[in-house]
């Protein structure tokens, strides 16, 4: 009888077993493999995102990572004329007076001399025992005040800053300028009270001298210390024109210690330099925490960000983080109104709070509003922090303007016997161009007053006050006087 079984297998009944196998290894694969598979999907895809940016940051010429910095530092700052052949640098004989300082008053240098100098910029005199504390002072610090007038003769240099830390890099030289600084003006002072003008001008010149390895660092913190020396300075400037006559070669002398380079360029290139951290933070997500002051998460909340990273969800925070960093870049090298635009609009759209705090800082009352915390940080609002940049910028240009103006009214007053009617007159014999107010664009305001003058900008507001300060920075005129 012939074998009638089909051998074509095409009928042959899979069996239970067999089928009950291939559905647990068919989920297996649902449940562990798939996701697995995307994960390390979304893993390249936010590291080819991150490196997306990278790419075009490094192809318009900026650095993008930490050691890229120092030879981009050399490319933007070029060496002054004649550091070459010069055997130090001012730069470096500052660091020895920082040292010199800090061995000298620790813990807390020269805390005495800076109230005594706010009690002045209050009063306006001080009492005979505070000036013998400031000569007290002075002596005390012969050996840092000789290196810092000797730097003030020399290139200036560089400071060398230790970039490959990142966000833990030390700046010494920052809060070194900020006490010479102070050395500096209470110097100025001690010669003021006592009648010595060559010597008060000698120490205003140190003084500014002492700003110029900041003058294009990019770095905030340096641009920072730079622009408050600045507004320091009107103070003890006033202070010497009303109770000194300095000779026209003094003036002349001082004149020239005010034109500096406007700090926008310095900024602009130290938002670069912020960039490069961003950078960083988003390599290192425990570091995204940083850019968000309302973020909860402690210190126990690294492995949450590791893995939020790799599933890319920082990818759009990144997007709107380089985006408004691009624009903050070129944006504070507009005059301020431009400018303000720029960062207010960046600022509104990282963080909708951002108005209601503005409003806040100049005066107007708060409305009451609840926060819910996110559940994970957002580093892009770290470019809020950013947006007093603006309005530093044209306050460091108003007040150099100001000092500017008011050497050369004192040029003219020398000179002529009295004060010229408006500013107009000091070109170009005294001031090549008269200042502009960098908020409004309108030319410095300038009133004689009794024996002396006011130099005032609109300030922040934009409106003219008549040269009467706010309470507030948001409020009333940038105010410089001189009496008699």
């Amino acid at each position: 009888m012939p074998n009638t079984r089909n051998h074509s297998g095409k009928n042959t009944r899979t069996k239970p077993w067999v089928r009950a196998r291939r559905i647990m290894l068919a989920v297996a694969f649902l449940a562990f493999v798939v996701p697995c598979m995307i994960l390390v999907g979304l893993k390249v895809f936010s590291e080819r995102n991150l490196e997306g940016h990278i790419a075009s940051i490094r192809a318009e010429g900026y650095p993008a990572a930490l050691e890229e910095l120092p030879p981009w530092q050399e490319r933007i700052l070029p060496s002054p004329e004649g550091e070459g052949e010069a055997d130090a640098t001012a730069a470096q004989l500052y660091l020895q007076a920082f040292e010199t300082l800090d061995r000298a008053n620790d813990p807390h240098p020269l805390d005495n001399l800076r109230d005594i100098l706010t009690q002045l910029g209050q009063e306006g005199t001080l009492p005979a025992e505070k000036l013998q504390e400031i000569e007290k002072e002075l002596a005390a610090n012969t050996e840092a005040l000789a290196l810092l007038h000797q730097g003030a003769g020399l290139p200036s240099g560089k400071y060398q800053p230790e970039y490959a830390k990142g966000w833990d890099m030390v700046l010494p030289h920052v809060p070194g300028t900020r006490r010479a600084f102070l050395l500096l003006r209470a110097e100025a002072v001690d010669a003021t009270f006592k009648q010595e003008p060559e010597r008060a001008c000698t120490a205003l010149l140190a003084a500014m001298a002492l700003l110029r390895p900041l003058q294009q660092e990019p770095l905030l913190a340096s641009q920072g210390a730079r622009t408050a020396c600045i507004e320091l300075m009107l103070d003890i400037l006033g202070n010497a024109l009303k109770r000194l006559t300095f000779t026209e070669e003094h003036l002349a002398r001082l004149q020239g210690a005010f034109q500096f380079i406007p700090v926008r360029e310095a900024l602009s290139n130290a938002l670069v330099t912020e960039r490069v951290l961003g950078i960083q933070a988003y390599a290192y997500p425990p570091l995204l925490a940083t850019g968000d002051e309302d973020w909860r998460g402690g210190d126990d909340a690294a492995p949450l960000l590791e893995v939020s990273s790799s599933l890319g969800v920082f990818v759009p925070d990144r997007k709107r983080y380089f985006g408004g960093m691009e624009e903050l870049i070129a944006g504070i090298r507009l005059p301020y109104p431009d400018a303000r635009k720029i960062f207010d609009r960046v600022a509104e759209r990282i963080d909708p709070r951002y108005r209601r705090r503005l409003e806040t800082a100049t005066g107007q009352p708060r409305r009451n509003r609840h926060h819910h915390h996110a559940p994970l940080p957002s580093f892009s609002k770290i470019l809020v922090r950013y947006n007093p940049l603006p309005l530093q910028a044209a306050q460091n240009e108003a007040y150099l303007g100001q000092c500017a103006a008011a050497i050369a009214l004192e040029r003219y007053r020398v000179a002529q016997g009295t004060l010229p009617e408006q500013l107009d007159l000091l070109a170009p014999a005294y001031l090549a161009v008269p200042p502009v107010d960098p908020f409004d664009f309108q030319p410095l305001r300038y009133l004689i007053k009794d024996q002396g003058y006011i130099l005032y900008s609109v300030g922040l507001n934009g409106v003219d006050d008549g040269g009467v300060p706010g309470e507030n920075p948001g409020l009333g005129d940038l105010v410089f006087q001189v009496q008699r």
